[in-house]
């Protein structure tokens, strides 16, 4: 289900993460907000199709997405994670049409602008574009050596480099060590290219090497070294 809510302006909204708010002048902001529309997804909801028409960007307010894009043998494969302060949809600027999906993890409130004023932002606003590029040249380059990589990596080395995906993108409750989303068996499988049934299997392994801690979905993170010295080999930054 996809609610609309009521527009905040983006000078009182109280996500400091957005990057619209580091790097845009008071006036610009003033033209986003008029310009934006929040809606309010609830998880498993779709942001985006594969197919749909491009016709701008999102920015997470809160929650957390997945993107995700559809093998040849009908499976999912999840491309990159998204948290709040993140941006989705952008890969797709200057396309028609998007060639992946992006389906909300948890609940989940974005804020939309449409292309072109996105666009005109990006010509007058030269921080803004700098920090843009700088974004979207780390999300591209960790993603493309996660997808290198992966093909590479037996099963104990895929689902290690998912863990440690998941912490670095989502982190770990200060106190309970439990990564700061629950995450299913079947996403997990998605993360790291394998099967719900291996990811089980591993799962009690890792426990038994004190690198984890299962607690039904969510996951406590005892030994993050461990699990980076499995994928060491890699040199994935």
């Amino acid at each position: 289900m996809i609610t609309k809510n009521k527009n905040i302006k983006c000078e009182e909204c109280e996500n400091s993460l957005c990057i619209l708010k580091k790097y845009c002048t008071a006036q610009e902001l003033t033209l986003v907000s008029l310009d934006k529309t929040t809606s309010v997804l609830k998880k498993g909801n779709y942001v985006f199709c594969e197919g749909d028409f491009v016709r701008g960007i999102f920015f997470i307010q809160n929650g957390s997405a997945k993107v995700i894009s559809d093998t040849l043998n009908n499976r999912q494969q999840i491309v990159r994670l998204s948290k709040t302060g993140n941006i989705i949809g952008y890969r797709a600027l200057g396309k028609v049409k998007y060639y992946f999906n992006a389906v909300a993890l948890t609940d989940l409130t974005i804020c939309f602008i449409d292309n072109e004023l996105y666009h005109n932002l990006c010509k007058i606003n030269n921080e803004l574009t700098y920090h843009l590029m700088l974004q979207y040249a780390y999300e591209l380059g960790r993603t493309g050596l996660r997808m290198k990589y992966q093909s590479q990596m037996n099963t104990r080395e895929k689902i290690a480099e998912a863990f440690i995906y998941l912490n670095e993108v989502f982190g770990t409750n200060s106190e309970t060590k439990k990564l700061n989303i629950a995450f299913s068996r079947q996403d997990l499988a998605d993360l790291a290219g394998t099967t719900p049934e291996q990811i089980s299997r591993q799962l009690s392994e890792f426990e038994k090497e004190g690198a984890i801690k299962k607690h039904k979905r969510d996951i406590e993170i005892t030994n993050l070294g461990h699990l980076q010295s499995i994928v060491k080999k890699y040199k994935i930054e």
